[in-house]
């Protein structure tokens, strides 16, 4: 009788294969693998998000390392570059408007990123040091 139970077992075992096999899938496991699929995309998602800001920290602290090491000379060329392109913005936006006057918003944007001098007047300085003088009173206001 064993003999018989074991030569029927690999037709049993073929006959549930087949069977299994003509079964519709299971719509949950279907379900349940796009969660995990989905789940496996947030978590890199988020793991490059979390690398991007800290690599947007470190970009933050190099930088204020740099702006520390500026001298006096450097700290006074880069507001007169600010001023020059703020100047030039101001007057390339009213020209763009065809009149004298420009928009409130462009005007409002421009004085906003004007950086003041020590005098309070809007023209270059023409020494050295009175440059170092403007540098030194910018950084008392700040």
């Amino acid at each position: 009788m064993e003999d018989a139970a074991t030569a029927a077992a690999p037709m049993i075992l073929a006959t549930k294969l087949a069977v299994v096999s003509s079964l519709p899938a299971d719509p949950i496991a279907a379900d349940l693998e796009d969660l995990r699929q989905q789940q496996l995309a947030l978590r890199k998602q988020r793991e490059d998000l979390a690398r991007h800001v800290k690599n947007a920290k470190k970009k933050v602290q190099r930088l204020k390392g740099r702006a520390r090491a500026l001298s006096d000379e450097d700290l006074v060329a880069v507001l007169m570059m600010r001023k020059a392109a703020a100047g030039s913005k101001q007057s390339s936006s009213s020209s763009a408007c065809g009149s004298g006057a420009s928009t409130p918003s462009a005007s409002g944007s421009a004085a906003a990123s004007v950086a003041p001098t020590a005098g309070g007047s809007s023209e270059a300085p023409t020494s050295g040091a009175r440059e170092m003088d403007e540098g030194a009173s910018d950084r008392e206001r700040d």
